[in-house]
Parts: structure tokens; C-alpha cells; sequence
């Protein structure tokens, strides 16, 4: 998509032209042979990444652990243990120097020039 875009504005840009159409996209679009083998390779490409569990028992048992994956069984909370501690998420702290986020007081009458006795 980003190339095709790019490849538009650059048609765009060489005619001196300053809107992109409908015209301009179509006529930078794949064909319809190139985007089928796009979707083959991605297709393929996927399924090699997705592993089956064979294989990662063919890897356990390669490096010395038991062909099966061991899941850890939910922890219950036993009797004995009332409350569950959840730790709260820290405040982030200010660089030394750097003010709280108020608001300042704009003005004062007592500290304008206005308000000052006259010279």
C-alpha cells in the first residue's frame, strides 16, 4: 500500500500537479498477477513460521527436557492467605526544579503599576 502510494505521488509530482486522483492510483495499481503472488509468498511465509507441536517437542527432547510442555496449574489462593498485595503504579517523579502542573495567578491589583502610588 505504501508503495503504491508513493509510486502515485511520484507520478503526481513529475507532471507538476498538486491533487492525486482516482486516476493517478489506478494507474500505478499492481496488476492482478502481481498481487496473487504477494498473497502466495505472505501465505507461505506464515505458515512456515507457525510452529506444530512435534516440532517443539522434537526440540525438547533435543535438548534433554521431557517431550511435553509442563503448564503450571493455576495458582489458588490457600486459606491462609487472605489478601493478594497488587503493587500500585508509581507516580512518574519531576526533575528537581520542575513545578506541579497549576495554575498560575495572572495578576493582582495590589501589584500592578495601576495600583501603584503615583510618583
Amino acid at each position: 500500500m505504501k508503495d503504491w502510494l508513493r509510486r502515485a505521488l511520484t507520478g503526481v509530482s513529475r507532471r507538476n500537479a498538486n491533487v492525486l486522483t482516482i486516476g493517478d492510483l489506478q494507474a500505478h495499481a499492481l496488476r492482478v498477477s502481481q498481487c496473487d503472488k504477494m498473497l502466495t509468498e505472505a501465505s507461505e511465509g506464515e505458515v512456515s513460521l507457525c510452529e506444530s507441536a512435534e516440532e517443539r517437542g522434537r526440540l525438547r527432547t533435543r535438548l534433554g527436557l521431557s517431550p511435553q510442555e509442563v503448564r503450571p496449574e493455576r495458582l489458588t489462593a490457600s486459606p491462609a492467605v487472605s489478601k493478594v498485595e497488587i503493587p500500585q503504579p508509581r507516580k512518574p517523579r519531576r526533575r528537581p526544579g520542575q513545578r506541579r502542573p497549576t495554575r498560575d495567578v495572572i495578576a493582582r491589583p495590589e501589584l500592578s503599576y495601576a495600583a501603584a502610588a503615583p510618583i
